[in-house]
């Protein structure tokens, strides 16, 4: 067999190798395969083994099945062959029993193998030949790595359907391809012919094509074959310099008897290019999404600074969509693909890096980058790591280089249950990229990677880029692109709306802001306002109408009008199928979208035309099924399937989570209909919210004397927890459920997350507080909300995981869970806690230089940028960054992570003629000086009764905390505001008066305490620009 794998220490054939016969009766088909192996080593399946691959086209027991194996462990101590079918338990029955018999050479080992196959779908005695392939694996020592042949090595990794064998009587031929693409005009073809009969044969080679007869006549060529002669692999050179550009047949014919097999050809006279169609690996096609950002060239290629960080592209070549559709599917030569950079174009490149270690795979070329070594030379330096890393991800024999230029590397990769393509980049003395297998999850999608590689001017003027693995997939090449330009530059690429300061994690979390609203603005919505969960190449294409809710609120709350108001038009279809308390169809997509609607149409000045259109469909029809579905509720709440965190269509309850979101859509509804002359429909719905919100207080706290806990059931653990069979404990008086099953029971888990004591809890309540942005007035639900989280932090399992200890990061399922604690964290004004989970989760985002692998349990299904926001983090338990895992980007991690901006800007713009300014920096002026200092936001569309508009953006708005622990709030507006109301702060609880100083006007202001601070709170009336500076007033 030809050697597939070329392992260290493998010395020649008196190491390994091995020789296949085979032989069809009536009765069965026969193996004898003859080993000789200077070292069996029998261990169980993990030692020496041959494995037989069969395709049902051609010999095999059941058509539904495309191919099965047959696993031999030879034994060669104990003379015995053990044998394994490998397929589902109807085929092995099919198959039979193998039988074996063991026989021990000279230099090795002999086994013959009998399968019946009277009742096999199909048997080659009707065609003369079986597509067969046959693996070896050979283990000489312990320490030693096992060598592995395949008997048909035409493809990468030795499918079945590369190998096949005919069964002949006295005479055979056939030809077949010897590379998969050859130049000069002419092809090498291999001959295998024999002739056992007792007289001489001539063998023929013909040619067919669109010339005529003629013209193929000199192609044809005769070898004659003696009496009990035969020859394999036998060579002839096939020349079509003269002929058209074509596809052409090569057959065999020995003694008038036509061959077994044939050789198809294209020729391209152009090129003088010769290949073989049915062994080239031909591009799959994919659907790419319908992205206005693919429109414009200048608006994709901005893709790549956002990769960056930030900077200048200086070249690139393909496009970022998960595909390689903008490469070319060119053939060459095989050897080095070289690209001049900047001057090559992306026909320049090819579509994909094959890899492969056998002869046919004649375009598994290395790709050459060739670098002006005046490209660039005019830009900064590149700082490649952010502050917030330490010094010691940058690989030891790049460390103290300056770096002049970034190449990003896109692939798509594709799980089939092979081996994984393997990526090497090197320069001329080193590995810029050692040997990376790229290991997707085994779902049959294409996943997107963006690999940095960071270069100087000296050492990187030419750079290699190669698939090394040996028999692994292709590696199919989405785009190349180098910047340039100075990284350090945290603000400014494509204008986002809001930047935080104070210490690096401030700036860092500006930075990963900005570059996920771009991605998510520019490939999670498509140009018919169509959502994606996942960024493209990820693990999810379509949103569900949850994700799609919580994006469309998210936008509308950011003031993103274009791709709101697209959005909004797909509401109506998700609404879904009529609601009822039978059937509980009802989940949080219903409410939350109600609340898009609104969210949309206030922030695009309440339009009459706009509500008009979409009142019966996203409204009034939903909101009424709700309350009708509450009201036919036992206690008053409404069921659902699903909820935000944990979507279990098998949870059949009411949930806070849902119950939050139905809540806030209620009251929306209440507003729209006031603003539409409904007052009565308003009238009406105002008294179900009532008495729905009296349910919800009553059923989502525990009672007097607290609420038992109690589960059986095992479930599996999420995420570094361990499993628990039994649950036992008791939830403290006025502490909230997560929810209620049907039967009355408490809801511990929802599918494998353990819900009852987790940030589960605080899912919904950025919807809670529908009035007041995240402000909490109501001291009593204050309360409650407080003793929830402090009995979470004390008594979770998420506290006590290691991960938690050393890095202030949950590890346990996704990041949203750490954004909603963190967020119910500032709306308690528990800036010292959200300042420590805040920070753990910036520095564990950022992953650069962590190689998108399988890592433990955890594979990474998209790495686009360090600089998005991840769906997972992969923390180990002593605070290492094991690198990414789940989807770089997606829907409710980017969500959860604008909620918490938003909160810290605190603006608040639900009264139309009230704007609130709460921010909520992390700020517990404590002596480690890591406070962040500054919010500024610019062009911040808000909903406002202006004298003549209804939403208009505030131009400027800025908080800081000044050196001598006194603050400045600034806002620009150009119209004025009806009244303005500003918490300033925090002080210490010892101010009793802080002095506001703004435009010449000054003002003493009692403080209001909350438990560890104090704040001055005060409102300004038909204002349009505010500049204060508040200070303490000392006793």
């Amino acid at each position: 067999p030809r050697q597939v794998v070329q392992a260290e220490g493998w010395t020649g054939v008196a190491d390994f190798s091995a020789a296949v016969r085979a032989c069809w009766a009536k009765e069965g088909l026969f193996f004898r395969i003859d080993i000789t192996d200077n070292d069996n080593q029998f261990r169980d399946t993990a030692g020496d083994r041959i494995l037989l691959k069969f395709h049902h086209s051609s010999c095999g027991p059941d058509k539904t099945v495309r191919s099965w194996d047959l696993a031999l462990y030879p034994e060669a101590a104990e003379q015995f062959t053990e044998t394994e079918v490998i397929g589902e338990r109807a085929l092995k029955r099919k198959v039979g029993d193998p039988v074996t018999q063991f026989l021990t050479t000279v230099d090795g080992y002999s086994i013959l193998l009998f399968l019946e196959t009277t009742g096999w779908d199909a048997a080659p005695q009707r065609s003369g030949s079986m597509l067969l392939q046959a693996h070896f694996r050979d283990v000489d020592a312990e320490d030693k790595k096992p060598h592995e042949f395949a008997l048909f090595a035409a493809g990468k990794q030795g499918r079945v359907e590369d190998g096949r064998i005919s069964f002949t009587g006295g005479r055979w031929s056939s030809v077949h391809t010897s590379a998969i693409v050859t130049g000069e005009h002419s092809a090498l073809l291999l001959l295998d012919a024999g002739n056992l009969t007792d007289s001489p044969a001539k063998v023929v080679i013909t040619v067919a094509g669109k010339p005529g007869a003629e013209a193929l006549k000199r192609l044809e060529q005769e070898i004659a074959l003696p009496a009990g002669k035969y020859f394999q692999a036998h060579p002839i050179t096939v020349d079509f310099k003269g002929l058209p550009a074509g596809a052409y047949t090569l057959s065999s014919k020995i003694s008038y008897a036509p061959g077994s097999d044939s050789a198809k050809l294209t020729y391209s006279a152009g090129s003088g290019i010769v290949y073989a169609p049915t062994l080239l690996t031909r591009r799959e096609k994919r659907p790419v999404r319908d992205l206005q950002v693919f429109k414009h060239q200048m608006s994709s290629r901005r893709a790549f600074s956002y990769m960056a960080g930030a900077g200048k592209v200086l070249w690139s070549a393909g496009t970022y969509n998960a595909s390689s559709s903008d490469l070319r599917e060119k053939l060459r030569l095989p050897g080095e693909r070289i690209v001049q950079v900047p001057g090559g174009k992306s026909g320049d490149v090819p579509w994909a890096l094959f890899g492969g270690g056998d002869t046919l795979d004649g375009v598994a070329e290395p790709l050459v980058l060739k670098f002006d070594p005046n490209m660039g030379s005019l830009e900064k330096k590149l700082q490649p790591l952010p502050k917030i890393v330490e010094k010691n991800e940058v690989p030891k024999a790049r460390e103290g280089q300056l770096f002049r230029r970034l190449l990003l590397l896109g692939v798509v990769v594709t799980n089939d249950g092979g081996e994984p393509p393997v990526l090497r980049v090197s320069n001329a003395q080193t590995e810029l990229l050692p040997d990376t297998p790229i290991q997707p999850p085994q779902d049959g999608k294409a996943h997107s990677y963006v690999f940095r590689i960071w270069l100087t001017d000296r050492l990187d003027r030419e750079v290699r880029i190669e698939n090394s693995s040996r028999r692994g997939g292709l590696l199919e090449i989405d785009f190349l692109a180098v910047v340039g330009g100075d990284t350090a530059t945290g603000y400014g690429l494509g204008q986002p709306e809001m930047k935080f300061s104070g210490p690096d994690e401030a700036e860092h979390f500006t930075r990963q802001l900005y570059t996920s609203l771009y991605f998510m603005r520019n490939y999670m919505i498509d140009a018919k306002g169509n959502a994606f969960r996942s960024l493209p190449g990820g693990v999810s294409e379509k949103a569900s109408p949850t994700d799609y809710a919580l994006l469309l609120n998210e936008l509308a709350s950011w003031g993103s009008l274009p791709e709101a108001k697209k959005m909004v038009g797909n509401v109506p279809p998700l609404m879904g199928r009529r609601i009822s308390h039978q059937n509980l169809e009802l989940t949080a997509a219903q409410p939350l979208l109600v609340l898009g609607v609104y969210n949309a149409w206030r922030k695009n000045g309440r339009p009459k035309e706009m509500l008009s259109r979409l009142w019966s469909p996203c409204v009034s029809s939903p909101i009424n099924q709700i309350i009708k579905v509450a009201e036919a509720h036992p206690v008053g709440l409404v069921n659902a399937r699903g909820e935000f965190g944990a979507e279990n269509p098998e949870l059949e309850g009411y949930t806070r989570p849902v119950a939050s979101a139905v809540s806030a859509a209620i009251n929306a509804a209440i507003e729209m209909a006031y603003d539409s002359d409904r007052g009565i429909q308003a009238t009406t719905w105002r008294r179900s919210l009532d008495t729905f919100d009296k349910n919800i207080r009553r059923n989502f706290a525990a009672q007097d004397g607290g609420t038992d806990i109690n589960s059986t059931t095992i479930y599996p653990a999420a995420y570094g927890l361990p499993s628990i069979a039994t649950i036992t404990t008791e939830i403290p008086q006025d502490v909230w459920l997560y929810g209620w099953y049907e039967d009355g029971s408490p809801v511990c888990y929802s599918g494998d997350v353990r819900v009852f004591d987790t940030p589960y809890l605080f899912s919904g309540e950025a919807f809670r507080t529908y009035r007041t942005g995240f402000t909490i007035n109501d001291k009593r639900k204050l309360q409650a909300m407080q003793k929830t989280f402090d009995h979470m932090l004390a008594n979770s399992l998420v506290f006590s995981n290691a991960s938690w200890h050393h890095s202030t990061v949950m590890t346990y399922k996704s990041t949203d869970l750490h954004l909603w604690t963190t967020l119910a964290a500032l709306m308690l004004d528990n800036r010292e806690w959200a300042k420590k989970a805040l920070h753990g989760f910036i520095r564990y985002t950022y992953d650069e230089g962590i190689i998108p692998r399988v890592s433990g349990e955890r594979v990474a299904e998209c790495e686009i940028s360090p600089f998005t926001f991840e769906e997972r983090l992969n923390v180990s338990s002593v605070g290492v960054n094991l690198g990414p895992s789940g989807d770089d980007l997606n829907i409710p991690t980017a969500v959860g992570a604008m909620q918490v901006a938003r909160a810290m800007a605190g603006i608040d713009d639900h009264n139309v003629r009230l704007l609130r300014l709460e921010p909520r920096l992390p700020i517990d002026n404590s002596k480690d000086d890591n406070d962040w200092t500054k919010v500024e936001v610019s062009d911040w569309m808000i909903s406002h009764d202006f004298e003549d508009a209804k939403a208009l953006p505030i131009n400027f708005y800025s908080f800081e905390k000044l050196k001598d622990s006194s603050y400045n709030l600034v806002l620009d507006c150009d119209q004025r505001l009806r009244q303005v109301e500003v918490r300033i702060g925090p002080f210490s609880t010892r101010i009793r008066k802080v002095q506001l100083a703004s435009g010449g006007e000054m003002r003493e202001v009692s403080t209001v305490r909350t438990a560890d601070a104090a704040w001055a709170v005060t409102t300004y009336d038909k204002v349009k620009n505010l500049d204060i500076i508040a200070r303490a007033i000392r006793n």
